[in-house]
């Protein structure tokens, strides 16, 4: 099956299956992005070893590392996405007792030391950055990148110097041209100097189009617990602050008294980004003692679209009687699909990371439902008023798939795609024009019966998210997608395409001239017209363009032949088998430039590879004289090239001549 190279959007690609029908595959993350000359290309989120630092070119973002992390502007951030052009540097500075908000009561416990940190796949470690046991890690995601502070064991953190007193991490930003929003509602800029504070996260935003932007999420502190899907998460305040003409960001840590309560390691910081995804899971939890308080609950308790997975089905624990519910939220763009399209076939594909099975029975199973969050236009972002809009209804939702095709729970290998075959309702769930809306939940979930408490988890699920870090995965093999099989509309899949030349030349190395432009002009006054017959057209004119009338003496390339020293200096002209199709020119007649091959015999022919075994849809012509060489009326005659010939030619010049 051929890509149609056309039809590519920053989440899919379009196959052709050669029999009328396409495959569209859509990712919920970025599997392109747009190179120096606006094509999408496939993204890759290798860091690269750049000596002092590492780097990351080839997606929508751009970020660079500095191996020492004493170093000045550690992580560089550039946002490339859609015409956002703006870099944001960070740099961490230290972890202080902060009392007052404006900073004024503060002193430092630890500041950052010049470690050295070590690349395994997307993820740079600095061990004991900022002293013994606490570490900082810079994550690859898929539309950004994680920061965090680790802290080993709750040994590792000193006590307050008064109760009041709580533990920040303060960190310097620097970026040109950019203003500060926080998430919150109603929310104004930042005054750029004034104490100014969010619990949402913000926005930065360029002065020029405020549309252009990148975020920072809300930061959290996230625990170790293995009763909870991801941890046990606080909330973490962001302020910013300007002191001394210099930008300070700072972070408030959770108190002793609630570090105290965490399984370690605790991770704490945010995610930088330049765009959203969408796919996620939201929860029913806290202080829920009972089956219905947790499966009913309006709306759910948190939510987390920034792990590396997302999970689904109930979980708990016997010993502290806690229980809490997941269901995930998969929004796929699909729009590629067109308007009128019919879809035949679909197929999910999500990847297995673990799975708890501990109440074995008849519901410990993963189904596909539609989801209905709030914004159906652009439904990338997750609020827990989310978290009973994951289905049709809370009970007995209407199911996507069969019920022979549910992903069982017992025995289940992780580590590898597992496939859910959309049925005729789910086909028609897929929206040809927008957004089509996903979800995964689980059978005690959907069916509203309750499941047996163990010591952990139970028949709790979880899949890699389009955040997903996987090491040397690159961000795109891992990560869900949607398969779908479908006939377009009538009259459609056929391509209307402005095509830019220049940029077009641009990437084919070749210099725009007039005999570009005419022989463009009348291949493209058909009414139909391939793009290689665009990029052929290009390539002949480009190797068959006038040159010098004069050029000078021992020129090493000829246009579209090189000219190679035969036995006793004699040049032959030695040519390209990719030549083959120049009967798209029939009727133009192409002329290559004027070269001075020397004075002397010389021996002229064309290898049969270029022209195979004849001159095939095309004439060859040759022409030449020992003197000097012009291009007007008074020029040679052209002689039709048949055969190797041998001629005492000082200037010569090649034409083809359609048929």
């Amino acid at each position: 099956m051929a890509e149609l190279l056309q039809k590519r959007t920053y989440t899919s690609k379009t196959l052709d299956n050669g029999d009328g029908t396409f495959t569209l595959e859509a990712h919920i993350g970025h599997i392109h992005y747009k190179d120096g000359l606006g094509d999408l290309v496939d993204v890759d989120y290798t860091l690269e070893d750049m000596g002092t630092y590492w780097r990351m070119v080839k997606a929508n973002y751009r970020l660079y590392v500095a191996k020492d992390f004493g170093a000045p502007d550690l992580i560089r951030f550039d946002n490339r996405y859609e015409g956002a052009n703006h870099s944001i540097y960070y740099e961490p500075h230290s972890l202080r007792w902060v009392n007052n908000p404006d900073l004024s009561d503060m002193s430092t416990w630890r500041t950052a030391q010049a470690v050295t940190g070590v690349l395994s796949g997307n993820k740079v470690r600095y061990t004991d950055a900022f002293g013994s046991g606490i570490h900082f890690e810079i994550t690859l995601r898929r539309h950004g990148f994680k920061k965090e502070i680790v802290i080993d064991t709750l040994t590792d953190l000193a006590n307050p110097p008064t109760p009041d007193h709580r533990l920040t991490l303060i960190s310097r930003y620097r970026g040109d041209n950019l203003t500060i929003i926080k998430e919150d509602a109603g929310a104004s800029d930042w005054d750029n100097d004034s104490y100014y504070e969010s619990l949402e996260g913000f926005r930065i935003e360029e002065f020029g189009n405020r549309s252009l932007k990148s975020f920072i999420r809300k930061a959290y502190a996230v625990d170790s617990d293995p009763e909870r899907p991801g941890g046990n998460r606080i909330p973490l305040k962001m302020f910013w602050k300007k002191i001394n003409g210099a930008l300070w960001q700072a972070k408030i840590l959770p108190s002793k008294a609630q570090f105290q309560l965490a399984t370690f390691p605790v991770r704490a910081d945010a995610d930088t980004f330049y765009a959203e995804s969408g796919d996620g899971h939201i929860e029913g939890w806290i202080g829920a003692t009972t089956w219905d308080a947790v499966h009913d609950m309006d709306p759910g308790y948190t939510l987390s679209y920034v792990g590396d997975t997302f999970y689904c089905g109930p979980y708990g624990s016997g010993a502290n009687n806690n229980r809490g519910i997941a269901r995930s939220f998969c929004p796929f763009l699909t729009s590629g699909l067109g308007a009128g399209s019919t879809v035949t076939a679909a197929t999910l594909s999500l990847w297995l990371s673990s799975f708890g099975n501990g109440d074995d029975d008849a519901y410990d199973y993963v189904t596909i439902v539609q989801t209905n969050q709030a914004d159906q236009t652009d439904p990338l972002t997750l609020t827990t008023a989310d978290y009973d809009q994951c289905g049709d209804s809370v009970d007995d939702p209407t199911e996507g798939i069969d019920s022979g095709d549910r992903l069982g729970m017992t025995g289940q290998a992780t580590g590898e795609y597992k496939d859910f075959s959309l049925n005729a309702t789910g086909m028609g769930w897929i929206n040809v024009t927008g957004y089509t809306l996903l979800g995964v939940r689980e059978g005690h979930d959907t069916a509203d019966e309750e499941f047996t408490l163990g010591a952990g988890y139970t028949s709790n699920i979880s899949f890699w998210s389009a955040s997903e870090e996987t090491a040397g995965a690159g961000g795109t093999d891992q990560d869900p997608k949607l398969v779908v099989t479908y006939t377009p509309a009538a009259g459609g899949d056929t391509y209307t395409e402005t095509i830019n030349i220049d940029a077009l030349l641009k990437r084919i190395g070749a210099t725009r001239t007039a005999q570009i432009d005419a022989l463009l002009k009348a291949l493209l006054s058909t009414e139909t017209i391939s793009l290689d017959a665009v990029l052929q057209a290009i390539s002949i004119a480009t190797a068959l363009s006038y040159g010098e009338e004069n050029p000078t003496d021992g020129e090493a390339t000829v246009g579209w032949d090189t000219w190679s020293d035969g036995a006793g200096g004699t040049p032959t002209i030695v040519g390209d088998a990719t030549w083959g199709k120049i009967q798209l020119l029939t009727g133009e007649i192409a002329h290559g430039p004027v070269y001075n091959v020397g004075a002397g015999s010389h021996n002229i022919k064309f290898t049969e590879n270029k022209y195979g075994s004849g001159t095939g849809n095309f004439k060859i012509y040759i022409r030449g004289q020992a003197g000097v060489f012009t291009q007007d009326a008074g020029s040679p005659s052209w002689e039709e090239y048949t055969t190797q010939i041998i001629k005492t030619w000082e200037y010569i010049q090649v034409k083809l001549e359609g048929e």
